[in-house]
Formats: structure tokens, C-alpha cells, sequence
């Protein structure tokens, strides 16, 4: 994150301390704005710190990408994911992490309306060969590989090749989702934990991202 600091100017007359804001000010509706509003029909319904979260990063590292035409101009959450599979590489799996894991977090959540309890079943990271390990670096869509029981409850079945194994662990009052990669497959894996509890009777979401400049 990009941090603006005072800077103090000799002159004639001494120094003059001029402070510059640590933090310029959101601007209303700019481009990450506009991929934020369109990411959150693929998030689970109280992600608003999520949301919050992405805005601030997204705003650090100077605003969007080119992924932003693509994002912003989608009909659908299929055309979201879509501009994600196409961004380049470390901008669309990061990108691949966060909706996944709001997409699997959406399914706990309307399970949990269902049935009064998040799913206890458990699934170890999926595929269970990394991705770096595999053909082109990149994990396999294969029907098998999404047929153990958690999976089956959460309805889950990645269908794109992608750069990230997933996992799912649940006790029925709080669940944890992580998505584990290795973007350029140097052997330094990175992990996106998010985390499910409940709070006063509602869904509380907590997501976790890797260190920026990781991987």
C-alpha cells in the first residue's frame, strides 16, 4: 500500500512542515468502485467487509486494471467469471480466490438458513494434486475430483482450470474455506482463508489474504 508522508522544506525562513494526507479521499463511482458493484452478486449477502476490504486495496495499488472494461461492462455473474478467467495471470487468479471462497461462503450460508447449522462435513484440499504438479500448471475441471461429500452438500464443481486448490472444514457453529495456490509455481504457495461464524444469530464473514507481493 502506497503511503503519502509530510515533508519538511529548508528555506530562508526555516523549515515548514507541509503535511500530506495519508490517504486520498474514495472517489464515488471510480473504476474499483464499479468492479466492487459488480462482484457482489458472486459474494455472500453480508460481505460488506469484504467489499470494504477490496476497495482498499484496490485504491492502494493506484485503481483497476484492465480487467475493469470487461468487469464492468458484464450482463452476468457468468460474464464476471468469465473476465476473471481472461485477466492476466496474477490479477485473475487472486481475482479466482475471492470469488470462489464468496461463492462457497453463499452456499454455507443458504444451508444454514435451511437446515440451522453450517455443513460439518470436511473436504482436504481439492484437487488433491497441486496445481503446479499438473499438466500446463493448472488444476484440472474433473467431475470426480468434486465428489466427495462436502463438495456434494455445498454443490460445489469448479469448472474452469484454475491455479487454486480449495478446502472446506465445518463443526456446524462456524466453517473456514481456504483456497491455496502457487501463481507462478516457484515452490512459495500462498493461502486466502476465509472464515464463518456466527455472531449474535448472523453469518459473520472474515476473509484473509495473503501478504501483498507473496507470490
Amino acid at each position: 500500500m502506497r503511503v503519502m508522508v509530510g515533508l519538511a522544506i529548508a528555506g530562508c525562513g526555516g523549515s515548514q512542515s507541509q503535511p500530506v494526507a495519508t490517504k486520498p479521499a474514495p472517489v464515488a463511482n471510480d473504476g474499483c468502485e464499479a468492479i466492487a458493484g459488480k462482484l457482489r452478486p458472486l459474494a455472500a449477502a453480508n460481505a460488506e467487509a469484504q467489499r470494504a476490504q477490496f476497495l482498499e486495496r484496490c485504491r492502494a495499488e493506484g485503481g483497476p486494471d484492465s480487467i475493469t472494461a470487461c468487469v464492468t461492462g458484464a450482463a452476468d455473474a457468468k460474464a464476471v467469471r468469465a473476465c476473471v478467467m481472461a485477466a492476466p495471470p496474477g490479477k485473475r487468479m487472486a481475482s479466482e480466490a475471492v470469488v470462489q471462497l464468496a461463492r462457497i461462503a453463499s452456499a454455507v450460508e443458504a444451508i444454514y438458513g435451511t437446515n440451522g447449522q453450517f455443513p460439518t462435513t470436511s473436504a482436504a484440499l481439492t484437487p488433491a494434486t497441486a496445481c503446479c504438479a499438473q499438466p500446463d500448471h493448472a488444476c484440472k475441471s474433473e467431475v470426480a475430483a468434486w465428489a466427495g461429500p462436502a463438495w456434494q452438500v455445498l454443490e460445489l464443481h469448479i469448472t474452469e482450470p484454475s491455479q487454486f486448490q480449495y478446502s472446506y472444514s465445518g463443526d456446524g457453529t462456524s466453517f473456514t474455506v481456504k483456497a491455496v495456490g502457487d501463481l507462478d509455481c516457484d515452490n512459495t504457495a500462498i493461502t486466502y482463508t476465509l472464515a464463518g461464524s456466527l455472531v449474535d444469530g448472523k453469518l459473520k464473514l472474515e476473509l484473509t489474504e495473503p501478504p501483498a507481493g507473496t507470490d
